[in-house]
């Protein structure tokens, strides 16, 4: 997504905890000349005070500087854009992090569920409390949040990561409302997409894969950057997720959950490894 939006035009300020993810980007954007600014900055998602501080430099503006000015440093990632003149406002804010644990409920320690509740729920709350203000007082902006099909529907193995999707959904739809109801024109658009072949998800099977694909990355990046542009407010990945998520209300349970093991979802989690290289390993993050 990052290197889409630089690709367009737009500046790009990449946060994650992975340094050496953040410098890779910043490589590949610089490799390809972008017409936009990309820059990046290691931030634990998890802590709200990394949050604050982060947002704070984000939404300070820097005056710009000449061909080959400065660029600064921290946590070992180049911050070249901020050095370059960043506009000290956020058009687009796009809650991406996530972590999964993918093991059964009571296998979870209470810091894995904190750390999943803290990263898949609290983040894009805190982060958008601290972004919303400025897109309300110009009167524009939107709040992407990139959810999960977990969050409309309840799988096994996934007990802490669907009540931290629920919570995003959830935040999402009452925040579009509130924000409708108020008459401004800041928007919102949620994302909810099956397993991504990221590496987060390692193992993950689907039964169906004609109508529930294990979806690529760069698809799915490509559709929410343009459900962003085009002002779409709810993105279901693929459209089949939709068969799923109304079944919770038309069907009765008992045959809900036999046409979820139909579909092979309830299973979907039995042979996860994760990023970690086996089941039950540390939490992965994308």
């Amino acid at each position: 997504m990052a290197l889409q939006i630089a690709a367009e035009g737009g500046n790009v300020a990449a946060w994650d905890r992975d340094e050496r993810g953040l410098e890779n980007l910043l490589a590949e954007a610089s490799s390809r000349n972008f017409p936009g600014t990309l820059c990046a900055q290691a931030v634990d998602l998890s802590s709200k005070a990394g949050i604050d501080a982060a947002a704070s430099l984000v939404l300070k503006e820097h005056p710009p500087v000449g061909t080959g000015g400065v660029s600064g440093v921290r946590g070992g990632v180049a911050l070249a854009g901020f050095a370059a003149g960043w506009p000290g406002r956020v058009d687009v804010l796009i809650n991406n992090a996530g972590v999964v644990s993918g093991k059964p409920f009571l296998e979870c320690s209470d810091r894995q569920i904190d750390l999943t509740m803290a990263v898949n729920a609290m983040a894009p709350i805190w982060l958008t409390h601290r972004i919303l203000p400025g897109m309300l007082e110009r009167g524009s902006g939107r709040v992407v949040t990139v959810a999960s099909a977990a969050g409309l529907q309840g799988v096994a193995n996934l007990v802490d990561y669907c009540a931290s999707k629920h919570a995003a959904v959830g935040f999402m739809e009452a925040l579009r409302s509130e924000l409708k109801r108020a008459g401004n024109r800041v928007r919102t658009t949620l994302v909810c997409p099956y397993y991504i072949d990221t590496g987060m998800f390692e193992g993950v099977k689907t039964r169906l894969p004609l109508l529930l694909p294990i979806l690529r990355p760069e698809i799915v990046a490509r559709r929410i950057v343009e459900a962003t542009a085009r002002g779409h407010e709810v993105v279901l990945l693929p459209g089949f997720v939709r068969v799923s998520w109304l079944s919770r209300f038309i069907m009765p349970t008992p045959l809900c959950d036999f046409t979820l093991r139909l579909m092979g979802i309830t299973a979907s989690m039995d042979d996860f490894k994760g990023r970690a290289g086996q089941k039950g390993g540390a939490a992965a993050t994308a």
